[in-house]
């Protein structure tokens, strides 16, 4: 078992950041560097750390593959979790340039804004102040718009742009 000492976070993090910043797709790189679900997350904190660095600030949540349904077709029990910046914060009514993005997708979804991180055992709407539709972009860094369950992972659950 691949576990995250073993793997160069960095190193794969840098890859994806490169390719989102110059839209340019690169392979897989889940099954080529071993990648397992707990590497994939630590490549992805790796990501945001690099574009921290750069000056973004985390302003929010994404949860992929939160139906039953789509949980069943992966094979996974659980949601899995992306993080979201504010220069992917797109205002609303805004125009949307794509033409840097390599595999752009719309997809309809629901924000939650929240008063308090939720706790184990507090039911989930005790920490919701507010709900607002929301259209998410997603955009895969991966040539072909093909990956694994730890791609999409490392990937920051292939998250691009949003608007609430």
């Amino acid at each position: 078992m691949t576990t995250s000492a073993d793997v160069d976070l960095a190193g794969l993090a840098a890859r994806l950041d490169e390719a989102a910043v110059t839209g340019t797709p690169i392979p897989q790189l889940a099954d080529a560097h071993r990648v397992d679900v707990d590497a994939a997350y630590a490549v992805q904190q790796a990501l945001i750390a690099r574009r921290t660095g750069r000056g973004e600030r985390l302003v929010g949540a994404k949860m992929g593959l939160t139906s039953q349904a789509k949980m069943a077709q992966v094979g996974v029990d659980s949601p899995i979790l992306g993080q979201l910046t504010d220069t992917t914060q797109v205002p609303d009514g805004a125009a949307v340039d794509i033409s840097r993005l390599i595999h752009p997708r719309v997809e309809p979804e629901i924000a939650f804004l929240l008063d308090r991180p939720p706790t184990s055992g507090m039911p989930f709407t005790d920490a919701v102040r507010a709900v607002a539709p929301a259209l998410e972009v997603i955009d895969s860094r991966y040539r072909d718009f093909t990956f694994s369950l730890p791609d999409v992972i490392a990937d920051n659950t292939s998250a691009a742009l949003y608007v609430v």
